[in-house]
């Protein structure tokens, strides 16, 4: 490592050297200069290489404070995530809620009767009521049969 400082008005090189990493400085600036192999071991390792040295199973020091900063930087952005539900979703869910205490036991119901049973639903598709009875059928509250292509729905 070499420092010089350099006089004058005029823009000057330290070192021309094609090993040698040079700037170029104006009066009063201080100078390092590094060789190529300095410089490299300064740069930090990316993301995509430590996970790389990790899966090839070469876990060196530098792998590890790499993959350490790729955890800080993972948690910190999946914190600002919110995991609260949607206002769909919470409508929906007290849509099925209503279906459920709608549906009598023993009961078929097609999607049209299930639109027309719960005042909520009044004039809604089968698109909008089939989403809410997939999610209670896969919260084993409803079960479904296919009968002649049709899905029909009953109470658990």
């Amino acid at each position: 490592m070499r420092q010089e400082k350099i006089f004058g008005n005029a823009e000057k090189t330290l070192d021309k050297r094609p090993n040698l990493w040079y700037n170029k400085i104006t009066k009063g600036q201080l100078i390092v200069q590094k060789t190529e192999k300095e410089v490299d071991t300064m740069k930090t390792m990316s993301y995509s290489t430590a996970v790389t040295n990790a899966i090839e199973g070469n876990l060196d020091a530098e792998t590890l404070e790499t993959l350490g900063r790729l955890k800080v930087s993972l948690d910190k952005r999946n914190s600002n995530r919110s995991g609260k539900p949607t206002k769909t979703q919470i409508a929906n869910a007290e849509i099925g809620e209503a279906i459920v205490s709608a549906m009598s036991v023993g009961e078929a119901y097609s999607i049209n009767d299930i639109a027309g049973l719960v005042p909520a639903l009044e004039g809604a598709t089968p698109q909008k009521v089939s989403p809410i009875m997939s999610k209670l059928v896969k919260a084993e509250r409803v079960t479904c049969e296919k009968v002649k292509g049709k899905n029909v729905y009953r109470l658990a």
